[in-house]
């Protein structure tokens, strides 16, 4: 049940990234707010799960863009495995933590996505995708973890306690 909450976050985050933050975009970047539920999901409750969600907000993603189909798919439910590995190892109440982790995990989807791109026969200067999007994309990203912390961290806090109530 959760996974679909989770999900409701995701294309919400979707609907703001395309319309509020792509009419806003200064520089041209625009934060990838799909992938924070993701890295939230994945690091309080594991690879499993942030793969799952990944690939399913990736989707979500492919089928509004409407090209590149199941890129992104691929990236972000690499990018939730991955930090999902992370879930028993890093102190799960630090919000500075978390927002380096999004950092470095917008980092890798990023890099995940170009290597993509690249296989599909697309050619992007390595130079120029780190320096003008993936870098600020990452920091842009990540600047919304501090904001948004508190509330996933209740919100999943309170959800496991029910479960586990049961």
């Amino acid at each position: 049940m959760r996974v679909f909450y989770l999900l409701g976050y995701c294309l919400a985050a979707l609907f703001l990234q395309m319309t509020v933050f792509s009419a806003f975009a200064p520089g041209g970047i625009i934060p990838y707010l799909v992938l924070l539920p993701v890295v939230f999901a994945a690091f309080w409750s594991g690879r499993g799960e942030g793969a799952l969600l990944g690939l399913w907000s990736g989707f979500l993603v492919d089928i509004a863009a409407g090209y590149n189909m199941g890129q992104h798919a691929l990236a972000t439910a690499a990018t939730g495995y991955l930090v999902g590995l992370a879930h028993n190892k890093i102190y799960k109440e630090s919000a500075v933590l978390l927002t380096l982790l999004t950092f470095l995990a917008t980092v890798v989807h990023q890099l995940f996505y170009y290597l993509l791109l690249g296989l599909s026969g697309v050619a992007v200067s390595p130079a120029l995708a780190l320096g003008r999007v993936i870098f600020p994309t990452a920091l842009y990203t990540a600047a919304f973890v501090p904001l948004l912390f508190r509330h996933f961290y209740r919100w999943l806090f309170r959800y496991r306690w029910r479960e586990q109530e049961y």
